[in-house]
């Protein structure tokens, strides 16, 4: 092993077996880190409620020589959420290590924007005319992933090829919404915190200026023609909960709810 050996805590009915598992898991990423990890922390819960689809979670935080990555997954047993975690790192340890070295390629005076290796933002086919008369919510998605930090969240949409992604935040426990901007680099949406903390975070993450809408679905049908734009992130009135509306290709709506 190279580096600190994990600080471990448990809450609930967590096996020996589980903790051990753990420490070898995450000892194992230490490798995969682009620089010294000093410090790891590792939290195991297993609730004991019955009917719940996945009462294990593990979350993980890795202090990188000042950089603090972090994962949070539930799954039904504690083993698989382990293994989740593990994966889930290794590919935020990986996106790290990538955005290193392409920083110290850059040159020191270039563009703004120039993040995602370098490249120019994507440019995307915009949605095909559809009166509004005709235009219908057709597709309704639910998502369902554990908590996650607004970099996760990044990572996550952007191996997803999409423009935007709902999550949970893993600091705030609420609905957010990371969006990618024309000049390659990211908007966060919170449902309710005020500036939210993102100056620990890999990617170029800047708050949203404003506070989601209170809305009901056909008000916020109403608002994403009015606005004209391809999604709207609002507080629905019935749920209470962070809902996307986005208006698909072909011109009709889609609704993402969380799970």
């Amino acid at each position: 092993m190279d580096g600190p050996e994990p600080s471990v805590s448990t809450h609930g009915k967590v096996p020996h077996g589980a903790v051990d598992y753990a420490k070898r898991k995450v000892e194992a990423l230490y490798r995969a880190a682009p620089r010294p990890v000093v410090h790891a922390a590792i939290r195991l819960e297993r609730e004991m409620k019955a009917g719940l689809e996945r009462p294990a979670t593990t979350e993980v935080s890795l202090d990188i020589s000042g950089r603090n990555v972090r994962a949070k997954v539930a799954a039904p047993t504690l083993h698989e959420s382990i293994d989740l975690v593990e994966d889930r790192l290794r590919r935020q340890l990986k996106r790290l290590a990538e955005i290193s070295i392409t920083k110290g390629r850059r040159p020191k005076v270039r563009a703004d924007g120039e993040w995602r290796h370098g490249d120019e933002p994507m440019h995307r086919p915009l949605w095909r005319e559809r009166s509004a008369e005709d235009r219908q919510i057709v597709r309704r998605k639910t998502f369902a992933v554990g908590e996650m930090s607004p970099d996760e969240a990044v990572f996550e949409m952007e191996q997803l090829d999409h423009d935007f992604f709902l999550f949970v935040n893993l600091d705030t426990h609420e609905d957010n919404v990371v969006e990618r901007l024309d000049d390659g680099t990211y908007m966060l949406a919170a449902l309710r915190t005020r500036d939210p903390e993102l100056d620990g975070c890999v990617a170029p993450i800047k708050a949203a200026a404003t506070m989601p809408a209170e809305l009901d679905t056909d008000e916020a049908v109403e608002l994403l023609d009015v606005e004209n734009v391809n999604f709207v992130f609002y507080l629905d009135t019935d749920s209470g909960r962070g809902h996307v509306l986005y208006r698909r290709f072909d011109g009709n709506y889609g609704l993402i709810v969380p799970g």
